[in-house]
């Protein structure tokens, strides 16, 4: 794994969490990046909670 790697799955993520909401859809395809720019569990998941941290926690919409 290099730094390259890291910085293609961190776009990938920037990208699936525009919305700020991680969809299952999303979710396998950020697990199958991270397997095929050869990154880890452990080393993926070290990349996401920093980011995740940062993000306002998402709240449903307001019924009318």
């Amino acid at each position: 794994m290099c730094a390259a790697a890291e910085a293609d799955y961190l776009a990938l993520l920037d990208r699936a969490l525009l919305d700020r909401f991680l969809s299952v859809r999303e979710q396998a395809a950020l697990v199958a990046a991270a397997a095929e720019f050869g990154i880890d569990q452990p080393t993926a998941v070290g990349l996401t909670v920093p980011i995740s941290r940062r993000l306002p926690e998402r709240r449903s919409p307001t019924a009318w």
